[in-house]
C-alpha cells in the first residue's frame, strides 16, 4: 500500500525506448522536506526517472505517484530546472524579466503584479543574485544564468523541486555558488538532483538512489561503497565513508589514500 505521505512513489516501474529496457522494477519513495541524489552512469536512467516524475512519459509497468496523485495532474506544483539551458540568451530581457516567466503557468495575461516582482526579488536574493535584478540575462556568466534559472522555478513556490544535472558544464566557481543554494534550499523544501559526478552531491543530499536500469535507495549514512560500484557498472571509485577513508579510480593504476575531514567534498568520478 503506497504511503500517501510521500512527496513522490515509485512500484515496481518498467520502461523501455522501444527494445531497450530504460528501468526495471524500480521502487523507492521520496519522503518530505528530504533532499534526493539520484546518480549512476550515462544511460542508466537518471533522466528517465525524471521524466517519469513530470509525466512526461508512462510507465510500460508499474506506478508512479507525484504528490499522492497522477504526475500529468499534479506536475504544477513542481519546479523543474533543464540540465540544457533552454533559452535565447540574446533575446533582451533582464534577469527578474526570467525569474517572472516562471509565474507563465498562472498567469496567462496582463501585466506581473507588484507581489509577483516582490517574489521575484525574494528568489532571486536566495539565490545570491538580487544585485543583478535589472541586468540583461545575457551578460551573465554559465553559473549566474543557472541560479537565475533555479529561481524562476521557485517563484511559484512548488512542493518539488527537481533539477537535471545543475553543475554541468559550469567552472568551479559557479559550482561553489550553487553548491552553497542547494545547501539553502535543503532546509526548506524537498528537492531531488540528478548527478552523473558523486562528488557534487554527496554532502548536501539525505538520500542517494543509485540508478543503472535497477535502482537501489540509501540514506547518505548507510551509503556503502559497493552500492555505488554496483551502480557503475564497477568502474568508479570505491569510497569508504570513515574519517581515514581510501579512493581508488580504476581509470588509474594506483590508490590515492585521503584524509577525509567533516564535511569536505569527497572525489568520485567515473
Amino acid at each position: 500500500m503506497t504511503d500517501t505521505s510521500n512527496v513522490v512513489s515509485f512500484r515496481d516501474v518498467c520502461f523501455s525506448y522501444g527494445e531497450r529496457e530504460a528501468l526495471h522494477n524500480v521502487s523507492f519513495d521520496v519522503v518530505p522536506n528530504s533532499f534526493m541524489g539520484i546518480v549512476g552512469p550515462n544511460g542508466g536512467g537518471k533522466t528517465t526517472l525524471l521524466r517519469l516524475i513530470l509525466g512526461l512519459e508512462k510507465p510500460d509497468r508499474g506506478e508512479v505517484l507525484l504528490l499522492n496523485g497522477s504526475p500529468v495532474k499534479t506536475r504544477n506544483q513542481v519546479g523543474y530546472v533543464n540540465q540544457q539551458l533552454d533559452f535565447d540568451v540574446a533575446f533582451p530581457v533582464t534577469v527578474q524579466d526570467v525569474v517572472l516567466m516562471g509565474l507563465s503557468g498562472k498567469r496567462s495575461w496582463g501585466a506581473y503584479s507588484k507581489k509577483d516582482k516582490i517574489t521575484a526579488m525574494q528568489k532571486l536574493e536566495l539565490a545570491g543574485l538580487d544585485e543583478n535584478a535589472e541586468r540583461p540575462f545575457s551578460q551573465l556568466s554559465g553559473g549566474q544564468k543557472k541560479r537565475v534559472l533555479i529561481a524562476q522555478a521557485l517563484v511559484e513556490e512548488p512542493s518539488l523541486l527537481l533539477l537535471d544535472e545543475p553543475t554541468a558544464n559550469i567552472d568551479m566557481e559557479g559550482e561553489r555558488a550553487i553548491h552553497t543554494l542547494l545547501r539553502e534550499l535543503k532546509n526548506r523544501m524537498t528537492v531531488v538532483t540528478v548527478s552523473h559526478n558523486v562528488n557534487t552531491v554527496i554532502n548536501t543530499v539525505t538520500h542517494v538512489l543509485c540508478v543503472n536500469v535497477g535502482a537501489h535507495m540509501s540514506p547518505i549514512e548507510d551509503l556503502h561503497p559497493e552500492t555505488i560500484q554496483k551502480a557503475y557498472g564497477g568502474e568508479i571509485a570505491l569510497l569508504h565513508h570513515q574519517h581515514n577513508c581510501t579512493i581508488f579510480d580504476r581509470s588509474h593504476s594506483h590508490q590515492i589514500p585521503h584524509k577525509a575531514e567533516p564535511n569536505a567534498e569527497k572525489d568520485i568520478r567515473e
